[in-house]
């Protein structure tokens, strides 16, 4: 079974890193939608703010779950609904309709450190996996996208540039 968690883990990242260069361009959701952790659906008041939609994919910051932390970083939680449910690796019998990916975040350094990924299945299994020893990345070399995570300084009230300072 960790094995399997491990191969997941590792595929869902190779998915995530291709989806990274999907989000250059996306558009923020001002609208105020939300979704339900246990759902792929947008239910208003569970926390979930959409910030980026694109037609693969739509991507949430959970408002419920922000934890500022001492160093000024943040931690926040992302969920990521796809459009139509994904698969990983070779093993295509399991659909994946979304992956939450735990974050700390440090908005003035453009920087974070991915803490757990969770993936859930179309049939709602869940499975989650911390991160070994998680260190800094910056925001502009992160898999997941620096769009991504300069729309989520913004809701989180730390807007940074759009371009890294030289």
């Amino acid at each position: 079974m960790l094995a399997f968690l491990l191969l997941t883990r590792a595929t869902a990242i190779v998915l995530l890193l291709s989806l990274g260069s999907l989000l250059v361009g996306c558009s923020k959701n001002d609208q105020g939608q939300s979704a339900h952790a246990g759902s792929t659906k947008a239910t208003p008041g569970m926390g979930w703010s959409e910030i980026v939609s694109t037609p693969g994919l739509v991507a949430y910051l959970d408002t419920s779950r922000v934890n500022r932390q001492g160093d000024g970083s943040t931690q926040v939680w992302f969920r990521f609904v796809y459009k139509p449910p994904a698969t990983f690796g070779s093993d295509t019998s399991v659909r994946y309709a979304a992956s939450e990916m735990h974050e700390q975040l440090d908005c003035a350094h453009r920087r974070t450190k991915d803490l757990a990924l969770e993936l859930e299945t179309t049939g709602g299994a869940r499975s989650t996996t911390p991160t070994k020893d998680p260190r800094w990345t910056s925001i502009d070399s992160h898999p997941l996208g620096a769009p991504l995570f300069i729309v989520a300084c913004d809701k989180l009230g730390s807007p940074i540039s759009v371009m890294p300072e030289m």
